[in-house]
């Protein structure tokens, strides 16, 4: 700066300025959308933001039970569900100049378990002069219509033969269930499959091919 009189008198003093620039709003780094199994616990990405600390994190949008790290911003859920997926998730980072949001979407995966059904029922009756039998074939399958080996099938006769029945399946998938001596000139019995036992995997009774139940009657 440099003063001067009325004449040809001056004087001049050097002196600095400091402009300290002010930060805006925190923008946060976009983040992809995720997904989850169903009942698996999710825990999110740490978030990214530009601006002046300190950042506070909060949950504007989200699933309920979901919550949110302060700190960080990382997101948690413990128990993601199917029902409303895909979920909106929304979070908004703060500082002293304001505030900016980041959504993403998590989808939800239902869980697949390993299944099998009745593939296939046959049946037919071997008649003789007294005494007849019933024989019916059982094919099992998986979900993928594969052959299931070493599932147990229980059943219940019904109509004119009552009594249990069950069989294990080879590895095609078969297995056999006989009933007990009928006595000649019966006209019809059914068998009901109750359930279908297996190490692994779990009968589903609504995926048959066929129904759970074949009537055999005499030729």
């Amino acid at each position: 700066m440099t003063a001067t009189d009325s004449g040809t008198l001056s004087v001049s003093q050097p002196f600095t300025i400091t402009v300290t620039p002010v930060d805006g709003p925190p923008v946060v780094s976009p983040i992809a959308d995720d997904s989850v199994a169903d009942g698996v616990p999710y825990t999110g990405p740490t978030p990214v933001a530009s601006g002046t600390a300190p950042i506070s994190w909060t949950l504007v949008a989200g699933p309920s039970g979901m919550t949110i790290d302060s700190p960080t911003g990382v997101v948690s859920w413990s128990s993601p569900t199917v029902a409303g997926s895909p979920h909106t998730i929304t979070i908004r980072a703060t500082n002293a100049a304001g505030s900016g949001d980041e959504t993403w979407s998590l989808t939800v995966t239902p869980v697949v378990v390993d299944a099998m059904h009745v593939g296939a029922l046959d049946g037919s009756m071997r008649a003789g002069r007294k005494i007849s039998k019933v024989k019916v074939t059982i094919r099992i399958h998986n979900m993928s219509h594969g052959q299931v080996r070493e599932a147990t099938v229980s059943g219940t006769w019904s109509g004119d033969y009552s009594g249990t029945g069950s069989c294990t399946t080879n590895k095609k998938g078969l297995c056999n269930v006989t009933s007990g001596n009928i006595p000649s000139g019966t006209l019809s019995v059914t068998f009901t499959i109750d359930d279908v036992t297996h190490a692994a995997l779990t009968y589903q009774s609504a995926d048959n091919d066929v129904g759970a139940s074949i009537t055999v009657s005499n030729p």
